[in-house]
């Protein structure tokens, strides 16, 4: 895999985001190990999530760029945003054709909860995953009731998070 397929997936301030930030790489040794990872993860996951159209919703570049590597290399189509307000706008599209939506929870503009509470308010019924550092007590309790499917505590695995938007697949079609 290359970086040239996940810029190619990106737009607007995400790709800026993103390229910036491997920008400051002046090495770029932690993102030939990131590859190296992500090629080993490809061939242990068997590109489990082939052809999955995930909307990746996360607002730090490092977190975005690892997240979204991780579900291309497991074979999943990946549209990014960068704040609540812009996914829901995305999924909201005529055209949008989304399986799953996986987000961050504290974002700005419009955070993943407003997101979730908005979508579920219009009728989106896609399976969402929220990935989230929160310390807040109950915080899982609180999205699931919010209208979230599956709920990760960050730091997360990269095989974690594929199993995770798989089970959430699952669980929407059960």
């Amino acid at each position: 895999m290359s970086l040239h397929v996940v810029i190619a997936l990106m737009s607007g301030a995400a790709a800026a985001c993103v390229l910036r930030r491997i920008g400051d790489t002046a090495s770029g040794q932690g993102f030939n190990r990131e590859l190296s990872t992500m090629t080993r993860l490809q061939s242990e996951t068997q590109r489990s999530l082939n052809r999955i159209r995930v909307l990746l919703v996360e607002d730090c570049p490092d977190q975005l760029r690892l997240y979204a590597n991780t579900l291309v290399s497991a074979g999943a189509d990946v549209t990014l945003e960068c704040d609540g307000a812009s996914a829901l706008a995305t999924v909201l599209r005529p055209n949008a054709n989304f399986d799953v939506v996986v987000t961050d929870l504290q974002m700005p503009v419009m955070d993943g909860q407003q997101a979730i509470i908005a979508m579920r308010h219009v009728g989106i019924e896609l399976p969402i995953v929220v990935i989230s550092a929160s310390q807040e007590t109950n915080i899982e309790a609180k999205m699931l009731e919010s209208g979230c499917t599956r709920f990760l505590h960050k730091p997360i695995k990269p095989k974690l998070l594929i199993e995770e938007v798989r089970a959430s697949l699952e669980q929407s079609v059960a």
